[in-house]
């Protein structure tokens, strides 16, 4: 034992890699001003900077999901950029980093202030011109300005009363003769159906707004100051841009550019402006200052059923180049080189259906240690290579609560390489809630919201990744659990009304239900797939699916189950389970279903797992915990914050143990587990 725990107080977690981001709601990504291809976006609770294509740099400090995300102009030191991120949930911090060149690496710790006044959450960051102010707005209501030399409060001041400000953006001040006044800043925020300006003095702490959208009642969505500072560009969700004369606060001139609403303007150093459209077009305008009007230069489809939600532009190291990075509500992002609009593609979310980002249903690993398998409430079945989150196969299937059939096969986006493809779908209402891999065959099962069982034959050289078979609801609620027999001999399939349907592969029939488990949540298989765990409500109860009865039961006297999980054992298979309170407990089979050791969760813990060495427990928190235990001992070794949404869909470690994978919202988490 005390050799053992020695051992096992060394095991440490590092995250390698993520995938995805928070595509939704808020879209955090923010483009770094120093290059033309680094970029960083929000990842559950972690901030990542990705550069040079596939590289990847995460910042953790937040204990919930990033909100919003702002790069500093540059200003400063080009070697160390600002960039400010926010979060939502009570704690509602603001950070800021500082973030080394690419090229540039360094060990220093890159969190520079940490800000902690606002409560409920972080709506919208926004950097001064000359990047000594930072003005951050929360779900409270209120407005604060930072300096960025001491770290402290310039001053605070209600938001504007309206529903929700959306956008905001900052210049300097000048006076009659255009001369910049120092310490004198404007900022402008909009949202609902008003358009303010707030004028701040740094050496005094004064700060006024004023109104600026008067009569005009309209939906404001987005805003963008000129090169000059002399002109406004306010977004409506009618689609149109007005142009507001800083100087006197009037509304001047308005023009109609596209349909369901301007969700982001850019205006760039040339004169040019950007308007990103509900309707998925990117339109390039030219300012014309002497007319205070905007024309019409180019238009694309950056896509076409998703909105473009965020656009900002950066300089390109080749004279008279201009590149934009363009985020979409589907969780794709861009990047643009302007003027000739060429187009691409630098990262997706997990999944899409209908112009939005999808969010993950369900994980494991694939018949090979270096391969994980995802499912989305978008329909998708996504094959990824580890630690690179390469797609290497899609699966889609078509029709909606019908008898499926698979369709033509087409090939993954360029940004995705390998012999992959998808199965088009006519419709979202079908879309998986499970999914399992046989350990030793290439077949993946997927159970479906509507209670439909579906395995498909993944070897890359089948043409139409083909479905094997399927039985059509052969439960009354959606399946909540399912594995795979490591011979595929049968398929084990857990409905969330409580059945338990076992399939023999071969008859592609059920031959045993088992229906004792109320509301179940999670179902696993043992003892060489002999054997089932199932937790639902109060109660965990094994079953022996020879003689179909059950040989083990334990309920909890208060709270209910969330999720079990099991490893087997030269002797004893370990069962572990979570539940409510934050409670997690390993079960030695050999004791009858008694715990053996008892672990404390500061937060609910959705999906546990114990490693092929069994002697590491590891569990997914909500509030974007991932906390990895000693069962020796039972002792917390490590606790890594990474997705913090409460729809934890799947927790795993590989066959090796030297790597776990989360996944949960739509992102995934790939990290390494040293253990010596």
């Amino acid at each position: 034992m005390g050799a053992s725990h020695r051992a096992v107080v060394e095991a440490a977690m590092e995250l390698e890699r993520v995938a995805g981001w928070n595509a939704r709601p808020r879209w955090p990504v923010a483009a770094d001003p120093r290059n033309g291809t680094a970029y960083a976006v929000g990842v559950g609770a972690v901030v990542v900077y990705s550069y040079n294509g596939t590289e990847q740099v995460s910042y953790e400090g937040h204990d919930d999901m990033v909100s919003c995300l702002a790069f500093a102009h540059g200003t400063h030191d080009p070697d160390k950029a600002l960039l400010a991120s926010g979060q939502v949930g009570a704690n509602a911090d603001v950070i800021v980093w500082t973030v080394g060149a690419p090229d540039k690496r360094d060990d220093h710790p890159p969190l520079k202030y940490r800000f902690s006044e606002h409560d409920g959450g972080i709506r919208d960051l926004c950097w001064s011109h000359d990047d000594k102010v930072l003005m951050t707005l929360g779900e409270d209501q209120r407005l604060f300005f930072w300096d960025m030399q001491t770290g402290g409060i310039v001053c605070w001041l209600p938001a504007p009363p309206c529903t929700a400000v959306v956008a905001s953006c900052g210049i300097s001040v000048r006076d009659v003769k255009g001369r910049v006044l120092p310490a004198m800043y404007q900022f402008a925020v909009c949202g609902g159906r008003t358009v303010d300006f707030i004028s701040l003095k740094k050496p005094t702490g004064a700060a006024e707004r004023f109104d600026v959208a008067g009569s005009q009642k309209r939906e404001w969505l987005s805003l963008a100051f000129d090169a000059s500072g002399e002109l406004l560009f306010a977004g409506s969700q009618s689609g149109d841009i007005h142009v507001v004369l800083v100087k006197t606060r009037a509304l001047l001139y308005s023009v109609s550019v596209c349909s369901r609403g301007v969700r982001s303007l850019v205006a760039m150093p040339t004169d040019k402006l950007l308007c990103g459209g509900g309707d998925g077009s990117l339109t390039m305008l030219t300012i014309m200052p002497e007319d205070v009007q905007l024309k019409e230069e180019s238009h694309m489809m950056v896509s076409d059923t998703a909105a473009v939600v965020h656009i900002e532009g950066r300089q390109d190291p080749s004279p008279g180049l201009q590149v934009v990075l363009v985020a979409c509500s589907d969780g794709t992002i861009s990047s643009l080189l302007l003027p000739a609009f060429r187009q691409t593609i630098v990262s997706h979310a997990l999944g899409e259906s209908n112009g939005r980002a999808c969010g993950v249903t369900g994980m494991c690993f694939g018949a090979e240690p270096d391969k994980v398998w995802t499912s989305d409430d978008g329909g998708l079945l996504t094959l990824w290579e580890l630690p690179t989150f390469e797609k290497k196969m899609i699966i889609q299937m078509r029709g909606s609560g019908k008898k499926s059939s698979c369709a033509t096969l087409k090939a993954v986006p360029p940004l995705h390489s390998g012999r992959s493809g998808v199965l088009d779908s006519d419709s979202s209402d079908l879309y998986p809630t499970a999914i399992a891999a046989a350990p030793n065959s290439c077949v993946v099962a997927s159970g479906y919201n509507e209670g439909t069982v579906r395995m498909f034959d993944c070897r890359p050289e089948t043409v139409g990744r083909r479905e094997l078979w399927h039985l059509d609801r052969i439960t009354n609620g959606a399946v909540a659990s399912i594995a795979v027999a490591a011979n595929n001999r049968f398929t084990m399939a857990g409905s969330s009304d409580g059945t338990i349907n076992v399939i023999e592969t071969k008859t592609r029939t059920v031959i045993s239900t088992l229906r004792e488990q109320p509301k179940l949540r999670c179902a696993v298989l043992f003892n060489g797939d002999s054997c089932v765990a199932c937790v639902g409500g109060a109660s965990l109860l094994v079953y022996d699916l020879r003689s179909e009865r059950r040989v083990a039961s334990h309920h909890m006297r208060d709270g209910n189950f969330w999720s079990c999980c099991a490893r087997d054992g030269p002797e004893n298979p370990l069962i572990a389970t979570s539940s409510q309170g934050g409670k997690l407990e390993v079960f030695d089979m050999r004791d009858g279903l008694r715990p053996c050791r008892e672990f404390q969760s500061a937060s609910e813990t959705y999906a546990v797992d114990v490693s092929p060495s069994r002697d590491l427990l590891c569990g997914a928190a909500g509030r974007g915990e991932v906390n990895l235990w000693s069962i020796a001992s039972g002792a917390l070794l490590e606790t890594k914050t990474h997705d913090c949404a409460a729809d934890v869909a799947g927790l795993q470690f590989a066959a090796d143990g030297k790597q776990a994978v989360m996944a949960g919202g739509g992102t995934i988490a790939c990290y390494n587990v040293f253990a010596s």
